[in-house]
């Protein structure tokens, strides 16, 4: 019986008795044969005829996060974005921008955009 037509017979609670059941791929089930391959990851093989490709580093810095303690003080968390990183007074804080409301929701309820250094305590991955 295909892999196919064992999951689609398996229920889901069975799920992982199932794929524990399979053969490894150290039994030959991909057809790496019996020594598994070269033992070198197919990034790190090269062509003797041409030169290595280098990895570039990621050209953005910025990643997405949770911003708590927003200069709104509604206690919601904000969705921002972690600009860098830097070590100060002993401690990590990271600049982000997010956005937080300038007045009240009854008040018109207008939004601005804010940047600044927090804590690192104050900031989560998305």
């Amino acid at each position: 019986m295909s892999l196919a037509g064992i999951l689609s017979v398996a229920s889901f609670e069975h799920m992982f008795e199932v794929y524990a059941t399979l053969p490894t791929w150290r039994e030959g089930w991909a057809g790496a044969g019996e020594n598994g391959g070269s033992g070198v990851p197919l990034a790190d093989r090269v062509r003797a005829d041409r030169p290595p490709v280098r990895q570039e580093p990621d050209p953005c810095p910025a990643r997405h996060c949770w911003v708590s303690g927003a200069v709104d003080a509604e206690g919601i968390k904000r969705p921002g974005l972690l600009v860098e990183w830097r070590q100060a007074h002993g401690r990590w804080e990271g600049r982000v921008v997010y956005v937080a409301r300038l007045r009240p929701l009854e008040a018109g309820g207008g939004w601005i955009t804010v940047e600044e250094w927090l804590p690192a305590e104050l900031l989560s991955p998305l």
